[in-house]
């Protein structure tokens, strides 16, 4: 055999190497383009959850915000009527006290009236009544955070 026959005999070896390669490389790239498509279509449905998801939450938040937003309203205008009323005297607050009454030594401790009562001053009441007032927004308050919370707790762990 001359030199031409194995220069030949090489070339076609060489040849069906490459091309043997080649048919590998081209099929190794449409696996990853398939598996790369199939991830890229994943991604998107599970973006598509975690926004649809988002916008629930989102809408929850917001009827949350608005329903806190009425009862904090509501209660206003009721702290508002309250205060107008003791500061025109349609209303008196009173509070508790012990009469003190030393009365005779032996004499029935149970006798008499046990409980008397004190008209506040009606700058003292609307004291009382702002101090109850902001009392009962920061609890609202703390319970639409609360609401919130578990709102956003539920769509995270279903």
């Amino acid at each position: 055999m001359g030199p031409r026959l194995w220069l030949a005999i090489l070339l076609v070896a060489l040849t069906g190497f490459f091309c043997g390669e080649w048919h590998e490389s081209r099929a190794s790239n449409a696996q990853r383009q398939a598996a790369d498509s199939a991830a890229k279509l994943e991604l998107a449905t599970a973006t598509g959850r975690v926004r649809e998801v988002e916008r629930q939450l989102s809408q929850n938040i917001l009827n949350i915000d608005e329903a806190r937003t009425k009862e904090q309203d509501h209660a206003n205008a009721t702290i508002d009527s309250l205060r107008t009323d003791v500061r025109n005297g349609a209303l008196r607050l009173s509070i508790a006290t012990r009469a003190h009454d030393p009365g005779p030594v032996g004499a029935d401790p149970a006798a008499g009236d046990p409980e008397a009562r004190a008209e506040l001053l009606p700058s003292a009441a609307i004291a009382l009544i702002d101090l109850a007032a902001d009392a009962d927004s920061t609890v609202r308050a703390l319970n639409a955070c609360l609401d919130q919370y578990d709102a956003v707790r539920r769509a995270v762990n279903p």
